[in-house]
């Protein structure tokens, strides 16, 4: 008996304590959340690497299949690029990523110019993602782009490991 009337004078000490409301609490975690995704290390990337995948070609070369892509890239900043590192992810319409693979881009590219980069990957036909992409049509894939570093000819640099 004692311990239930002190279980029951902690909950009612322990409610007292919490004077916010459930509502300001959401409105604390949505201003928190806001502030997280303005200040990303992607968002800021984005506004200097514009990255789009034109398509996809399937080719057999010497007993070797290759998936080939073709990617515009634009640097919408006002500093010379040196390079670019990321990570190129394709998904499908329901948003479930069907092959992602690590790029980088070491030609240089002039403040508010585009280049495109062609790349290729070694295509596997025993691995379920790799067919998957091979068959799926161009429309039917979304690809993405995961900075994670671009260095400027000035030297400096971003990345996604320093805050």
């Amino acid at each position: 008996m004692k311990l239930n009337i002190l279980i029951v004078a902690f909950i009612i000490l322990a409610g007292a304590c919490n004077t916010s409301t459930p509502e300001a609490e959401q409105s604390e975690i949505t201003k928190k959340n806001a502030t997280e995704k303005s200040t990303t290390p992607e968002s800021k990337f984005e506004e200097i690497i514009e990255m789009t995948c034109l398509g996809k070609t399937y080719t057999e070369h010497d007993q070797q299949n290759y998936i080939h892509y073709k990617f515009s890239i634009k640097n919408i900043s006002d500093k010379d690029v040196e390079s670019i590192r990321g990570r190129i992810v394709f998904t499908n319409k329901k948003d479930v990523e069907i092959k992602s693979f690590v790029m980088a881009y070491t030609n240089p590219i002039k403040s508010h110019e585009q280049t495109i980069w062609e790349a290729e990957t070694i295509f596997d036909q025993f691995m379920d993602n790799e067919n998957a992409l091979k068959s799926m049509d161009s429309k039917d894939l979304s690809c993405s782009w995961e900075p994670i570093e671009i260095v400027f000819t000035d030297g400096s640099y971003m990345d996604t490991f320093s805050d």
